[in-house]
């Protein structure tokens, strides 16, 4: 039978930039979820010990405060915001710590902003360093949807890498 592991995880303890997490003296590949006074607060996937997939993070009213796609502990998709009300903040196209698109809200208005320009981008494609994370080519729309999507059916950790046997 497959499953995933979940481990309660206090967020606070760590340094985002050097999480390694083990679990039985091996590396963890599952959930980490972090509750306050018995409310989830935050879940993230880790494979191999390493952040791996997304993370989510939750006001104190079950919303979806934020998410984040990562690999290796570094952010290659979306990063995306939300108020207690449920309407967007800011939605960010990442790659490897570069901010490609943004779309902010400014007085309730959404406003696009291209970051990086084509030539920025090439060159980063060709790096040995940053070309080990998958570039999405999809627009900041397009990952936005995605993360809704998933957040709105309960799929955020429906990932094959995260599951056990046993």
């Amino acid at each position: 039978m497959k499953y995933i592991k979940r481990i309660s995880y206090d967020f606070d303890l760590y340094n985002e930039s050097d999480l390694f997490v083990t679990y039985d003296d091996k590396p963890f590949t599952g959930v980490l979820f972090c509750e306050e006074d018995g409310v989830l607060v935050g879940e993230e996937s880790v494979v191999g010990g390493v952040r791996n997939g997304f993370a989510l993070d939750y006001f104190s009213n079950k919303q979806v405060e934020g998410i984040q796609q990562v690999q290796s502990d570094c952010n290659i998709g979306i990063d995306a915001r939300w108020n207690e009300n449920g309407e967007l903040i800011f939605a960010r196209k990442k790659w490897g710590g570069l901010t490609v698109e943004e779309l902010s809200s400014e007085g309730g208005i959404l406003v696009y902003e291209k970051k990086a320009n084509n030539e920025e981008i090439s060159r980063r494609l060709t790096s040995k360093v940053f070309n080990m994370y998958k570039y999405r080519s999809e627009s900041v729309y397009d990952l936005l949807a995605e993360a809704e999507e998933k957040i709105k059916n309960g799929t955020v950790f429906d990932d094959p890498r995260l599951y056990s046997e046993g």
